[in-house]
């Protein structure tokens, strides 16, 4: 979860058109038999239903935040609106709270401006585990940590920022490994009371917090709990060699059970590229990054583990038909005004 050696990469760009028409192209790492159309080995975090999917003619290479990244498949499409933009659905072989944002696009006329409001909300992951990640970091931790939002941290300088970062860090880890030990200690005793080995059975809640403390303080450093070493905590604290058995015996339902609790861990590995290019002016964003005309955005699931993160632009456009028209009113309003004082001085004279 902390270090991916395999990430999922995803390149998505939205280009807003004056119609409200969006194009939006996604770009993703494709495996032989997709690139051979075989939809099965589907690499999208989505459906490609209604989306038209070209392989490129050469495995094209992106920055990725100083990392090379090489794509060899496109997926595009256009809809054309002004409200909820609906782009996006599920694929069945996943519920990841990257696939579907809440987008919308809002046009507005105003006379001599016609403004453009794009939105994109990512929505907090629900499940984060068994440990509520409030215990370890605070609301406005949370929002720094994990979004960047410094709102409550103005005013620091490098080395301040780095302790509190360096801080945060810690908590994050004593977070995470509670969780994992939390994890893994819950599945290796649901499966032991599944298998009717009553045993120890009625000792392992009451052992759960002392098992954990368990070992020298060098091992107390690697916390990087898994139901192997869980079993072999549980045999030292009991003294016995009758847990390291039992995983031997149960390996499989023992990780396929945890396998399914900690799904959340996949979710880390993808992180999507999002670029966005408004019509007109650019009025104001929260884009991080900036190039040329196109906004970026780093989006994946740290970004949404506490919170909803929404990426905005707002831009607007002259109409320039209006400025012509409005030059036109004042003209014969200044022509009608003088025929208007003429005939009156005419009246006047008479």
């Amino acid at each position: 979860m902390i270090v991916c050696g395999c990430s999922s990469n995803y390149k998505m760009t939205t280009l807003v058109h004056s119609d409200g028409t969006i194009d939006r192209e996604v770009y993703a790492w494709g495996d032989s038999a997709f690139i051979a159309g075989n939809r099965a080995t589907n690499p999208f975090l989505f459906s490609l239903k209604e989306w038209k999917v070209v392989p490129l003619d050469s495995t094209l290479v992106y920055s990725f935040w100083g990392e090379e990244v090489k794509l060899n498949v496109k997926a595009s499409r256009s809809v054309k609106a002004d409200g909820d933009l609906s782009f996006f659905s599920a694929d069945k072989k996943n519920n990841h709270p990257l696939v579907v944002p809440k987008e919308r696009l809002e046009k507005t006329f105003k006379w001599f401006y016609t403004y453009y409001t794009f939105t994109c909300k990512y929505s907090e992951i629900v499940d984060k585990g068994p440990v509520p990640i409030d215990k370890y970091l605070d609301e406005n931790q949370q929002r720094l940590f994990f979004q960047g939002d410094m709102t409550n941290y103005r005013g620091m300088n490098g080395i301040e920022l780095n302790e509190t970062l360096s801080n945060l860090e810690d908590r994050f880890m004593d977070w995470y490994n509670e969780s994992n030990y939390e994890l893994c200690f819950n599945v290796i005793s649901d499966v032991y009371a599944k298998v009717g080995d009553t045993i120890y059975l009625s000792r392992l809640t009451e052992a759960k917090e002392k098992v954990r403390s368990l070992g020298t303080e060098s091992q107390k450093k690697d916390k990087e709990y898994t139901p192997s070493k869980i079993c072999l905590l549980l045999d030292l604290y009991f003294k016995t060699d009758h847990f390291s058995t039992f995983y031997k015996h149960h390996q499989r339902p023992v990780d396929r059970l945890l396998d399914k609790r900690a799904e959340i861990v996949n979710y880390f590995v993808a992180r999507i590229r999002y670029e966005l290019s408004m019509p007109g002016t650019l009025i104001s964003t929260n884009a991080a990054q900036k190039e040329g005309t196109t906004l970026i955005w780093k989006v994946d699931a740290y970004r949404v583990l506490t919170h909803d993160y929404t990426l905005k632009a707002v831009s607007r456009e002259i109409n320039s038909w209006a400025f012509v028209v409005t030059g036109l009113l004042i003209l014969l309003s200044a022509y009608g005004f003088y025929r208007f004082k003429k005939a009156s001085s005419s009246r006047a004279r008479k």
